[in-house]
């Protein structure tokens, strides 16, 4: 379990007593709370004003195994790649310095994996552009779809 106690020391105490109080499960608490955990892909820190900064979490084993230049895959299905990853870095980055970082990061595997620095190059400034200037979309709020169109 995973959480964020807001409350005093007691109150997380008594919280325990009650968590372990309640049905045949025993919990394990962490005696020391911290600023800063790991969860799933993300570190998630409560910085000293009080507000949730989230960044990237990688484990120092992850060995980055993207699809190597010599697949047969389309090139657009590594620009999907490239976008997504890139995505999913910009909504998990709090700090534009850590959204950096893993763009860096991104390049930097995909250049060791053998693809052309140019090539990965121009996909992540793509892929970058379209997720910091989205397009407006043009549906109109006022208009009814219906199942012939």
């Amino acid at each position: 379990m995973f959480s964020i106690w807001l409350g005093t020391d007691q109150r997380y105490i008594d919280f325990q007593a009650d968590a372990n109080n309640y049905g045949i499960l025993t919990w394990d608490f962490d005696i020391i709370p911290s600023a800063t955990v790991n969860f799933l892909d993300l570190t998630i820190t409560i910085n000293p004003n009080y507000r949730i900064q989230t960044k990237t979490y990688q484990k120092a084993m992850n060995l980055y195994q993207y699809i190597l230049p010599s697949s047969a895959h389309s090139p657009k299905m590594m620009k999907g790649i490239v976008y997504g990853l890139i995505r999913q870095y910009k909504l998990q980055n709090t700090l534009p310095s850590d959204y950096i970082n893993q763009l860096k990061l991104l390049f930097q595997r995909f250049v060791a994996r053998g693809w052309n620095k140019r090539l990965i190059k121009s996909y992540i400034l793509e892929a970058d552009s379209k997720l910091s200037n989205p397009i407006p979309s043009n549906n109109n709020a006022d208009e009814t779809l219906t199942n012939k169109e």
